[in-house]
């Protein structure tokens, strides 16, 4: 079930102390928001937002220049590179899927492996486990490690992702 591979991937993947929790589900809630649909986890492929149909989807996907490794998982791993690494961790696990890194790579990542790519992105890739592990880490900070360089641009979303950490850290929070 989702629930047992997230706890697999949180045990497996280090993220395993109150603060690294709290701030890894805040992440992946605004990461795999679909804006268009109440609750989270309901955006594991980029653009799941855009346009009124999957034609329109899909199109929206074909224009970024990053196409077809667009962001997709609980965080939305995104880029070639990134899923070059994914793929070669994975290799080192013994699995060997070389959808990873085909045309239909961000559909294999979001059906067979949303929360395994978002505990690797977090840990492995960009090394945020260690960080978000400390006590009184700012949202902000992580976010600038998922998201560098938005911090300041006019449609930032380091607001909403702060604010969806408050939130987790009322429902998240030690006994």
């Amino acid at each position: 079930s989702m629930i047992e591979d997230l706890n697999r991937v949180l045990r497996e993947y280090g993220i395993n102390n109150i603060y690294s929790i709290q701030h890894f589900i805040a992440q992946c809630s605004h990461e795999s928001d679909n804006p268009k649909e109440e609750g989270y986890g309901d955006g594991l492929i980029e653009g799941e937002g855009e346009g009124e149909d999957e034609k329109e989807r899909e199109k929206y996907r074909e224009d970024l220049k990053y196409y077809p490794y667009i962001g997709a998982g609980y965080i939305q791993l995104t880029g070639e590179g990134n899923y070059m690494e994914f793929s070669n961790h994975m290799k080192k696990k013994g699995i060997y899927d070389e959808k990873i890194m085909s045309k239909t790579a961000a559909k294999r990542i979001a059906q067979a492996y949303p929360w395994e790519s978002a505990g690797c992105y977090w840990t492995i890739i960009r090394g945020i486990n260690k960080k978000a592990s400390k006590p009184n880490v700012h949202p902000d900070d992580i976010s600038e490690m998922i998201n560098p360089g938005e911090k300041n641009s006019a449609n930032s979303s380091y607001g909403n992702r702060a604010d969806i950490y408050k939130e987790v850290c009322k429902h998240i929070k030690k006994e």
